[in-house]
């Protein structure tokens, strides 16, 4: 989709959605602390949820007050240099951001669009129940890097009665015509949602989840194929059912790639099955790398594993160990992956080849003081994170990046 065509599309979706936008003040919405209102140093504030433009020449982030108010800014590739994109405000006043990359939830990330002109971003988006109260709810906004214009992509009507008041972790699509993003209720159910950018409305395609279910973390492949973990809890008391599913828009879901009843792994207690953090596909989309938890309170249970889009072989572990847990997988080239690891509450990266003998290839000095809060480089030189304390080398951001080890 050209340029053009994008952003057409995206103003008249804008133009759809705001008709009937509300312009008065919700009652109870200022009734709010009113914190700290001038940030002049980190003790004021931390930078989260970083993520690389496709160019590798920015990189998009938020930046979280203790008032409980997220702006968005966008820095140099060196973090030289920050401009703030829009003015702080309330997103999240109950649920906070769930920006880590670790859990069950899927990551609240900010998303670029194909071409980097578009940034997708969180919105609260206030709903009134039919008790006549008023629930926040969150939807999913852009704004154009060029004419500087926001809007909605996703957003509930102000008279919303479904189960998911909150989308989040959007996934734009390689050629642009899609955004896949995750509904999220109130009670922790799940969905996963498709948005055709020229469309007028979030449409949900195949909805993949019961009144025991979720379906959430969504990654594109680059010919178009979305995988996605769902979960199905039957009793109360039952043993869950982990899956990996694949499905293309417009389509059925197309085959399963994992589940736990089927091909469980052997190193996991039988009444203990794994559960998907996130997933990538390999860059010529044979295979995808998985981050995967038998106790996602315990960081040690944090494994990694190879698996295949077809689900015709079983899963390769590629990362393990009883005593340190493993993270935020990202392919380098098709036969070497990077990731982090956590021992004894510190941090490193390694690089290791994708084979079925695990050859570690590379890996760093032990990394203090970085959250679980990252995003790799597109050309894999570098790890922009989110600094559990001041960054001393660019005092204006608490944002830190990290140079990937050399392959050996």
């Amino acid at each position: 989709m050209s340029e053009r065509n994008v952003g057409k599309s995206l103003l008249l979706l804008t133009f759809g959605l705001s008709i009937g936008c509300r312009r008065t003040a919700i009652p109870g919405s200022a009734d709010l602390p009113a914190g700290v209102d001038a940030l002049k140093s980190p003790e004021t504030y931390v930078d989260i949820a970083p993520r690389w433009s496709h160019s590798g020449r920015k990189i998009a982030f938020l930046r979280q007050t203790p008032n409980r108010r997220l702006q968005l800014f966008v820095a140099s590739a060196d973090l030289s240099t920050i401009e703030p994109l829009l003015k702080p405000e309330i997103v999240c006043p109950d649920l906070p951001l769930s920006s880590a990359r670790i859990g069950t939830a899927s990551t609240d990330r900010l998303e670029w669009s194909p071409n980097d002109r578009y940034l997708l971003y969180p919105h609260i988006n206030w709903l009134k129940l039919p008790t006549g109260d008023w629930l926040p709810g969150r939807s999913i906004w852009y704004y154009d890097t060029i004419s500087h214009v926001t809007g909605p992509i996703a957003e509930h009507p102000e008279k919303y009665s479904g189960p998911f008041s909150i989308y989040r972790s959007p996934k734009w699509s390689p050629d642009g015509k899609y955004i896949a993003f995750v509904g999220e209720g109130r009670d922790g159910q799940t969905a996963i949602f498709f948005r055709p950018i020229d469309g007028t409305t979030a449409e949900i395609e195949t909805p993949r989840y019961d009144v025991n279910g979720e379906a959430c973390s969504p990654s594109w492949s680059t010919d178009g194929r979305l995988i996605f973990r769902q979960g199905i809890l039957r009793a109360v008391t039952a043993t869950p059912v982990e899956s990996i599913k694949a499905i293309a828009p417009g389509k059925t879901i197309t085959n399963e790639v994992w589940e736990s009843n089927h091909s469980p792994f052997p190193e996991s207690e039988s009444n203990t099955p794994a559960r998907m953090i996130e997933a990538e596909w390999s860059p010529d989309n044979k295979d995808i790398v998985a981050e995967f938890a038998t106790n996602i309170a315990k960081h040690e249970s944090y494994f990694l594993a190879k698996l295949s889009p077809t689900g015709s072989r079983l899963p390769e572990i590629i990362a393990k160990s009883s005593s340190s847990g493993y993270f935020a997988p990202h392919w380098l080239t098709t036969s070497a992956i990077a990731y982090l690891c956590d021992f004894g509450g510190k941090k490193q990266m390694e690089i290791v080849e994708s084979g079925p003998i695990r050859h570690v290839l590379g890996k760093s000095e032990p990394l203090a003081g970085i959250a679980e809060d990252v995003d790799w480089s597109p050309n894999g030189k570098f790890l922009a994170v989110s600094s559990t304390g001041k960054n001393l080398a660019a005092a204006h951001t608490t944002l830190k990046l990290v140079r990937v080890p050399s392959s050996n």
